[in-house]
């Protein structure tokens, strides 16, 4: 079991290659709703042509292993702690 999955305790699921159109993105955004998944994990952004990939982070946490980065697909608003200190 990869370091990365034992202290994470993430269920590894690998998904097949595909010659579809669609961008690599978008299908793991597709599969990884389906299976419910918290998280997709990629070896590095080269895999998604070097760029953010929107469409994913909008539906799961993206984990890069080189650099070992979260991309998470919610943000705290920059106003947030400002407003919680006011109540």
């Amino acid at each position: 079991m990869p370091l990365l999955q034992k202290r994470s305790q993430y269920r590894r699921h690998i998904a097949p290659r595909s010659d579809v159109t669609e961008s690599p993105a978008e299908r793991l955004a597709d599969i990884a709703t389906r299976m419910r998944a918290e998280a997709v994990v990629t070896p590095s952004l080269g895999h998604f042509d070097g760029s953010t990939p929107i469409a994913l982070i909008q539906v799961v946490d993206l984990i890069t292993v080189e650099p070992l980065e979260t991309f998470a697909r919610w943000i705290i608003p920059p106003d947030a702690t400002y407003e919680m200190r006011s109540r």
